[in-house]
């Protein structure tokens, strides 16, 4: 049994098996217009080879299959066979056939240099990242593009043609910090990791990831940031939204005492249910640092 569960934290190191519909559901609406942010960096288009790195449930993978056409080729690879397994029924069920989903280690990808015209990765978990991009660079072709996207923002926001039109949630529906403030009573040893298998940031993050891809050989280089605030219509499911995504609490939360989280999740649903009563709707914000680059074709 103990080798088992070796097995799964090898092939899954931030525990998104058990949530990968979960994650799907909630991700591909909050998220939507930073995977269109990352087409739109990338220049993707029909015919053109994509690899999605730390693909999740394929949400972007899926998209850039919509976009390069049954002429191009879409990969996606992760290491959670959860994850893949509902990547690739999505796919099914969206009749993208060409879209193809692989259980990989983003240290080490099997595939051939100069592989991809655009290699992307959406909000990814690397625990050595300068090994990643290094592979993620190796496998696009000399003049391909590069795009990678972290949590946060900061940077000049990213003029996004095929924006959203913003959701009417009233600015004091908005509930973000909220489940880390509650954290922070109940669980506050749950706060001082990173986020999943990331590893700890010791500089500015648009330095830090301007530095990356200057040293992973990337020319025109260019940051941008893109939030989203996506309306939620009740507290239980804002709270499982916050429970997918918050790393942290996810990969702990079945070695936590049940008494203890029931707590902290009664203490954040009449916190938010509160203002759900007063402004009719809620809104949780996804944020993204986005970064760009070019391949050298010499």
């Amino acid at each position: 049994m103990p080798t088992q569960r070796n097995d799964e934290i090898r092939f899954d190191p931030d525990q998104y098996d058990d949530v990968a519909e979960r994650f799907d559901r909630y991700s591909e609406r909050t998220g939507f217009p930073i995977t269109e942010c990352l087409m739109e960096m990338t220049q993707v288009r029909r015919g053109r080879h994509l690899l999605d790195v730390a693909c999740g449930s394929g949400i972007v993978t899926r998209r850039a299959a919509e976009i390069v056409g049954e002429t191009g080729k879409a990969v996606g690879i992760d290491l959670s066979p959860g994850q893949i397994r509902v990547a690739r029924r999505k796919a099914k069920a969206q009749g993208l056939g060409w879209a193809q989903f692989i259980v990989m280690d983003a240290m080490n990808l099997t595939f051939p240099d100069n592989t991809f015209d655009v290699v992307v990765a959406q909000f990814p978990h690397f625990p050595d990242r300068g090994r990643c991009i290094g592979e993620m660079v190796r496998v696009l072709r000399p003049g391909g593009r590069f795009a990678i996207c972290n949590g946060g923002g900061g940077a000049t926001i990213w003029g996004l043609k095929n924006a959203p039109t913003p959701a009417d949630i009233p600015k004091g529906g908005v509930v973000d910090g909220l489940f880390r403030s509650c954290l922070e009573t109940h669980f506050p040893q749950l706060i001082a990791p990173p986020a999943g298998n990331a590893p700890v940031q010791s500089v500015d993050p648009q330095t830090a990831l301007r530095n990356e891809l200057e040293q992973g050989g990337l020319l025109e280089i260019a940051l941008g940031s893109y939030a989203h605030t996506s309306p939620f219509h009740t507290a239980e499911e804002a709270f499982e939204w916050e429970s997918v995504r918050t790393s942290p609490y996810r990969m702990q939360q079945a070695a936590l005492e049940p008494q203890s989280v029931e707590a902290f999740k009664g203490d954040y649903l009449r916190r938010v249910q509160k203002k759900l009563d007063r402004h009719g709707v809620l809104g949780l914000t996804t944020g993204a640092l986005l970064g760009v680059g070019v391949k050298p074709k010499g």
